[in-house]
């Protein structure tokens, strides 16, 4: 076998094309492991750092200095500007020679201390297609160089050949959902002082399994109907000028939810069953905020994060985080929130829950702005490879949805089955065979 076919060099120079998609530039070197990088070449598809353009700005300028900012963090200096080791080239994007030429300066700028020419792995899959082209002709010694770039699902890094295209091990360690986020310059936000962190709500999830399941089991039966009744009953509880101040609601058997839910809920934290003389239960008093965001659809959510957490209990490259907030760039107010996030083998998918009747033309407005926010989460966060998921089990037809979706790239999940489908959605990225 050639050695080059074994797996990852010794030591290299890695060099990537800056882009808004950070996470094919870490993945190589975060699976070759960050000690055998002795150096970092970044192209970049602009005429400088001060660079006026905008879209050069957010496409190229931002993602590399982002790229050298995270490497410096993790390897303590080691990878870094300052200490030589992380070196930025610019050019004109849509120019081969310019990339030809940045190349033959990689190869001339770099070898070992010893004087020993160092290996030049070239991941072709961020930039533009000259900056991939251009690169690729600039090489000047053809044992040194290697290409490198990243595809499949779930995500691996594959070293490419004349003849043959193959995975390449995972010798170091993959990105945690943490850093996963910093690789894009965001990170988690813990809420407001008093509210239930993430890890506290996932606890939650899981002491209450049982009742949530049957609970949804209840209402998944007819989630048209129910999850209807659900939402207005649980919408009415809040009232006050200037705020949502909270007031207990009452709401009898009479309405859509089954006796069944009635039962499951008995004993969950915020609500309060009342039953006849006979112990048949009769009505639910809604006595907390939280146990009323949980009837107005915190259910499914739930559900969603028990039922993939369960089927992915025994991967150890799996990370799964419920009710996931994050703050974006600098900004002091700018927060999204996602349902579920699953991160498998470091490629983040979005999941959202809605109860929301999205496909009927009254909320069609309110459908098209969670399309919008999901549509520019998953530019920011997913890359071409991330998934988006919409599960709502309330809608069991997709009227107008369907084409929206395609544009925007999102999944489509409806009707009764809608969470088992996803679920076996999540699988599938992940690698795992049909139950």
């Amino acid at each position: 076998m050639n050695r080059r076919d074994a797996g990852w060099p010794e030591q290299f120079v890695y060099v990537c094309s800056a882009t808004r998609a950070a996470l094919v530039n870490m993945l190589p070197i975060i699976h070759a492991d960050l000690h055998r990088v002795r150096g970092l070449v970044v192209f970049c598809g602009a005429s400088g750092p001060d660079s006026p353009d905008g879209t050069a700005q957010a496409e190229a300028i931002e993602p590399a200095e982002r790229l050298e900012k995270v490497l410096s963090s993790w390897t303590n200096g080691r990878l870094s500007a300052a200490n030589g080791t992380v070196t930025t080239l610019y050019g004109d994007p849509g120019d081969f020679a310019a990339w030809r030429g940045n190349m033959g300066r990689v190869f001339e700028a770099f070898g070992s201390p010893e004087g020993t020419a160092l290996p030049i792995l070239f991941n072709i899959k961020g930039g533009t297609k000259e900056m991939a082209i251009g690169g690729i002709l600039g090489r000047t010694d053809e044992e040194r160089f290697q290409i490198v770039t990243v595809r499949g699902e779930p995500l691996q890094v594959e070293r490419v050949s004349r003849s043959r295209q193959a995975a390449l091990p995972v010798q170091g360690r993959m990105l945690g959902l943490r850093q996963y986020l910093a690789i894009y310059g965001l990170w988690e936000d813990d809420g407001a002082p008093g509210e239930m962190r993430r890890n506290g709500l996932e606890s939650f999830y899981r002491e209450q399994g049982r009742a949530i399941r049957a609970f949804a089991a209840a209402v998944l039966a007819d989630a048209p109907r129910i999850a209807a009744a659900l939402n207005r009953i649980a919408g009415g509880c809040f009232s006050g000028p200037g705020g949502r101040t909270f007031e207990s609601s009452n709401f009898g058997i009479a309405t859509p939810l089954p006796a069944a839910a009635f039962v499951a809920l008995d004993g969950f934290p915020g609500l309060a069953i009342g039953r006849d003389d006979h112990g048949t239960p009769v009505d639910c008093t809604i006595e907390t905020e939280a146990a009323a965001n949980f009837l107005r659809g915190g259910w499914l959510e739930a559900l969603l994060y028990l039922e993939i957490a369960d089927a992915m209990r025994k991967r150890n490259d799996v990370e799964i985080a419920a009710s996931l907030r994050i703050r974006l760039r600098n900004g002091a107010n700018q927060i999204a929130e996602f349902d579920i996030a699953v991160l498998i083998r470091s490629q983040l998918h979005l999941i959202e829950a809605k109860t929301a009747n999205m496909g009927s033309a009254v909320s069609a407005e309110a459908g098209e702005r969670s399309f919008a926010q999901l549509d520019s989460m998953k530019r920011l966060l997913l890359g071409q490879v991330g998934k988006a998921l919409i599960v709502n089990p309330r809608v069991t037809q997709a009227y107008n949805l369907d084409g929206r979706a395609r544009r925007g790239g999102e999944e489509l999940f409806l009707g009764r089955d809608a969470v088992e489908h996803a679920v076996e959605r999540i699988r599938q990225l992940a690698g795992a065979p049909p139950v």
